[in-house]
């Protein structure tokens, strides 16, 4: 804060490169809490000055309890928030209708909640299978970013579980088939049509990149197609 009150800003560099800028409330040096380590980066002071409060691992360990313990709290408060935003679809309150499909993990099913009478599509992936094949992170991955994926043209998760043999994602039901399979039938695609599923996959990655996604998994069999034609993006595994 400079002599006014008014809150000024530090930036963190790290080998000559900026990489943020911290702002009133922000904070750093956290990983010297967690892993007892020294900052790998620089804080380089705004001009004007900038007041900050230093806190020992001991003495924030004794008044907040674990770093590591506040942030798992915080990750499961998320995931509690996300849910409740997403409808909160309880997992008891699933019914099994038929099988959709069959992929590389798990399979595909077509589920019903009894709560709602709203249909989804449940997707299974074996934990065993995905340990094998070393996917664990890529599977982290899928959730975390369809967390991000507020979007009209990409497939929404609306929930995920797990048991002791398999992890779950409830997503949005899209039944009108592969882009791909409408291509087999009916390609080439008249202009008009190209230009319609061109500019909606646009529209998708323009929001993927506003909120710093890159998506490289970009095919017609992950272009699914809702009841009224529109693009549903799936797969964010890679």
């Amino acid at each position: 804060y400079d002599e006014n009150g008014k809150a000024k800003a530090a930036t963190v560099t790290k080998a000559g490169a900026v990489l943020t800028t911290l702002k009133s409330g922000n904070f750093f040096g956290e990983r010297a809490l967690l892993k007892d380590e020294p900052a790998s980066a620089t804080i380089a002071v705004a001009k004007g000055g900038l007041a900050c409060y230093q806190c020992d691992r001991a003495t924030f360990n004794a008044v907040l309890g674990s770093l590591q313990e506040l942030l798992d709290n915080e990750t499961k408060r998320r995931d509690r928030a996300s849910a409740a935003k997403k409808g909160g679809v309880e997992w008891s309150q699933l019914e099994v209708r038929r099988l959709l499909g069959c992929g590389t993990f798990g399979r595909v099913r077509l589920v019903v909640d009894k709560a709602s009478g709203q249909s989804y599509a449940l997707k299974g992936m074996r934990k065993e299978q995905i340990v094998e094949m070393k996917q664990q992170k890529n599977i982290l991955n899928e959730k975390r970013i369809l967390d991000m994926m507020d979007h009209p043209f990409i497939l929404k998760l609306a929930g995920h579980y797990h048991d002791n043999a398999e992890v779950y994602m409830l997503l949005e039901l899209a039944l009108g088939g592969e882009l791909f399979s409408l291509l087999q039938k009916k390609a080439p695609l008249p202009d008009k049509d190209a230009m319609f599923y061109v500019s909606q996959v646009v529209a998708i990655f323009a929001f993927m990149y506003s909120q710093k996604v890159v998506y490289r998994d970009l095919k017609p069999e992950n272009l699914l197609l809702d009841s009224k034609g529109y693009i549903k993006m799936i797969d964010f595994g890679f």
